[in-house]
């Protein structure tokens, strides 16, 4: 008997030790050289520099896996690093790729660059009781920090839903940072960028302070935050600030564009400044087609300007002319999301043909409607 409850005992207690979640965690990340394991000081970064940032991953656990398709780790590099090679090819080769799927990119929100490693949901993605790792990211330092430096930060994330409803049974150990500091003083400091889109027509404008020995600004913009194209080139002068307006190339055209502003020092140098995101389709109903009735227009005085595609909102201007160009009535409107626009003659109206030019004062929507005016004078 006494044998039977020790076996059971055991049992019991084998059980409840390997029906404990995995317990994942992230060390301290730290930088060592680009080409050895020896460790470097990251308040001490320079512009441009080429280091390791790495992460040590391990499963607390000595009993208990953690199944596949459970976590995410998000590793934000940032203000100042991106991946020296952030194709899908070198994402492919990264140490524990095997166990994780990786995606490089930007965040929306705050421009830095971030590497997310997704857990596999196939076999390959267990990670096994026990498992001590290392992430290693190579890393460039493409820009000066901010004057109090910043962090590259690594998050553990449980999925949503996963598929054996796993929770993480400690979350204190789930983050970790490493400070860095750039010393190099560069040819410009970008004190604010801004990037708004109006239909396919893009607006940059950016301040910039301490500014030398600066050959140009580019605007370079990117589907995924990775590839970036030049798309308009500012000569730098005597200024502090400086803007460009461009249309959005067909096949740069996303839901989401990345925006940023590279200066090219005459020594050969660039700096970057941060990354905006902002909306990159063309919105097909903000291109106006507008019509005119009562058509032709007999004894009444006025005349309704309907917007048959599109709506009319913000302020337009409608000029009333004749065949040959003649001006008789200019005016201005303020609306928000209207189909019809009055338009009252305050000008007497022979018969014979007349348009009537409609145009928002941004210039991104302009129609014309021709009417015919018969009867008497107006």
């Amino acid at each position: 008997m006494k044998k039977i409850l020790l076996f059971l005992l055991v049992a019991l207690i084998s059980k409840s030790a390997i029906s404990q979640a995995g317990d994942p965690a992230v060390n301290a990340p730290f930088f060592t050289e680009n080409t050895s394991t020896n460790q470097i000081n990251g308040s001490a970064l320079t512009v441009n520099d080429n280091a390791n940032l790495r992460v040590t991953f391990v499963n607390n656990k000595r009993f208990s896996d953690v199944p596949a398709g459970s976590i995410r780790i998000v590793f934000d590099l940032g203000s100042s690093l991106q991946l020296q090679d952030g194709s899908n090819t070198a994402l492919a080769n990264l140490p524990l790729a095997t166990i994780f799927q990786f995606t490089y990119g930007q965040d929306p929100t705050t421009g830095y660059f971030q590497v997310i490693a997704t857990q596999r949901s196939t076999t390959a993605g267990v990670i096994p009781a026990d498992f001590s790792g290392e992430f290693t990211f190579p890393v460039r330092v493409y820009q000066s920090t901010p004057a109090g430096g910043t962090t590259a930060n690594a998050n553990i994330e449980t999925i949503a839903n996963n598929p054996n409803n796993y929770d993480d049974p400690v979350t204190s150990n789930n983050s970790s940072s490493v400070f860095y500091q750039t010393t190099t003083t560069l040819d410009v400091r970008f004190v604010n960028v801004n990037a708004t889109s109006n239909s396919c027509v893009l607006t940059v404008n950016w301040q910039v302070a301490e500014q030398s020995n600066v050959g140009n600004y580019v605007v370079e913009l990117s589907t995924d935050g990775r590839n970036w194209r030049n798309v308009s080139e500012v000569p730098a002068s005597n200024t502090e600030n400086y803007n460009a307006k461009f249309n959005i190339p067909s096949d740069l055209q996303a839901n989401t564009v990345f925006v940023r502003v590279r200066e090219n020092s005459l020594s050969g140098k660039a700096t970057f400044s941060s990354v905006k995101a902002v909306r990159g389709t063309c919105d097909e109903s903000r291109q106006l087609i507008v019509h005119a009735y009562p058509n032709p227009v007999t004894s009444n005085n006025f005349i309704n300007i309907g917007a048959k595609q599109g709506v009319f909102n913000g302020k337009y201007k409608l000029e009333l002319v004749d065949n040959s160009g003649k001006t008789y009535q200019v005016k201005e409107v303020q609306v928000a999301n209207a189909v019809v626009i009055p338009f009252e003659f305050k000008t007497a109206l022979s018969p014979g043909n007349y348009m009537i030019r409609v145009s928002n004062l941004d210039g991104t929507q302009s129609s014309t409607v021709q009417f015919i005016k018969v009867g008497g004078v107006l």
